[in-house]
């Protein structure tokens, strides 16, 4: 059975530091004016602990039983699944994502999901999963498909033209990004930017974050300033771009910083402002600095045949 606590193990834990203690069950129930079958039954993990109870056993048992507690859950473990999708997000990177689908396939097998909240969280991360290998597959149409019913597992009536009647989980805010993707892939610039820009509004508001989260707001801005570019709305690309490059500055992150200064770059070029080879210059620097030698070449020789200027380093 999936189950989010591992009441069974907590309990035994609970048992061990009474016994450690030197109290017996009546001892601590009469301290926590709590009945003997109580305890008994918490030590056996038959119930779910109510929160006042561990803060009364915690002072008993000068322990933080609450501190103690998350180390007995399954919900741990999923988080660490999360995280992991994060960076997939970030990377859309194919071995990531295989790698990915087989461990958590792994850890789903150790349980009957009995639980319907388990089910639903199970089916929703998978179907996120298959829609981000159909969108690295380039199959952007079946990805939108696939990511808008992975949405309706918690918010059926999900309606993306209708964005802010719902509200959503941080785990639902990730669905989105990768929607948004997917939508311009299939060249609705518009519609992406309007998911995009929801987005950034919401999660620039959080007053601590972490650095996964940081990397996906940056993949937001990422995806902001493409979809501009493609729209040849140079004038929207340099905003996103110096947002981007002042939230990297900011917060110390070198991830998007070159592809902000060299979209910033091609945007002053496409307005004839004198500076586009200081930002186009800084991009390959952060390359190099990096050690991406190979996408700051690409970067140089691609620059050259599209728009005729020579980098100089």
């Amino acid at each position: 059975m999936f189950k989010s606590l591992k009441l069974v193990q907590f309990g035994e834990h609970i048992k061990q530091i009474r016994r450690n203690s030197g109290l017996s069950q009546a001892e601590v129930a009469a301290q926590a004016g709590l009945s003997r079958d109580t305890i008994r039954r918490i030590e056996r993990g038959e119930v779910v602990v109510r929160f006042d109870t561990l803060v009364l056993l915690s002072e008993i048992y000068k322990r933080d039983l609450l501190d103690d507690l998350r180390y007995f859950s399954d919900s741990t473990v999923l988080f660490t699944y999360y995280h992991r999708l994060d960076e997939l997000i970030v990377t859309n990177d194919i071995e990531t994502l295989s790698q990915l689908r087989q461990d958590f396939g792994r850890f789903i097998q150790q349980y009957e999901t009995d639980y319907p909240i388990i089910i639903q969280t199970k089916n929703q991360f998978e179907s996120f999963l298959e829609a981000i290998s159909a969108l690295i597959s380039q199959q952007y149409e079946a990805s939108v498909e696939i990511l808008i019913q992975a949405m309706k597992f918690t918010n059926p009536s999900f309606d993306m033209d209708d964005l802010l009647s719902f509200k959503y989980t941080l785990f639902e805010q990730r669905l989105l990004i990768v929607l948004a993707q997917a939508i311009s892939r299939i060249g609705d610039y518009k519609k992406s930017n309007k998911i995009l820009h929801f987005l950034y509004n919401r999660m620039i508001k959080l007053s601590s974050v972490s650095l996964n989260e940081k990397q996906l707001l940056v993949k937001i801005l990422i995806n902001l300033a493409d979809n501009y570019h493609r729209m040849e709305n140079d004038k929207q690309v340099m905003k996103v771009a110096q947002t981007g490059i002042d939230y990297c500055n900011e917060h110390f992150l070198m991830y998007g910083l070159h592809f902000f200064l060299y979209r910033l770059g091609i945007a002053k070029f496409h307005q004839k402002l004198p500076d586009y080879q200081v930002a186009l210059l800084h991009s390959i620097m952060i390359l190099r600095i990096q050690q991406m030698n190979e996408m700051a070449d690409y970067y140089v020789d691609i620059t050259k045949q599209q728009y005729q200027i020579d980098i100089i380093e």
